[in-house]
């Protein structure tokens, strides 16, 4: 028997995975357009659902390697757990990590 996840549902899914396995403080979702470089005309739009994941780092007590080791399990764990090519060529899902860091201004 095969089920269909909406994409919402998709989303809440992800979304619960990486807060309750990850040290992050939020996950968002976000669409952008890409254009591609080949193909049919009418075909080189298309929409990427990018997952915005935020890592607490306002008082530096993770390291930028520390960072892009959280970046990199959450790559290797979402592409396998749930079938996302981030890498492939007009990839319908993105994945960007930011750190939150305190600044003066």
């Amino acid at each position: 028997m095969r089920q269909i996840i909406k994409e919402n549902k998709m989303e809440n899914i992800i979304k619960e995975y990486i807060l309750s396995n990850y040290d992050v403080v939020d996950v968002q979702f976000t669409t952008e357009n890409i254009y591609l470089g080949s193909g049919d005309v009418e075909d080189r739009n298309i929409e990427r659902n990018v997952i915005n994941v935020y890592i607490d780092n306002v008082f530096s007590k993770k390291s930028r390697a520390e960072m892009r080791n959280i970046k990199s399990r959450l790559w290797d764990s979402l592409s396998g757990l749930f079938n996302l090519d981030f890498v492939e060529y007009a990839a319908k899902w993105g994945l960007v990590v930011y750190q939150i860091k305190r600044e003066e201004i």
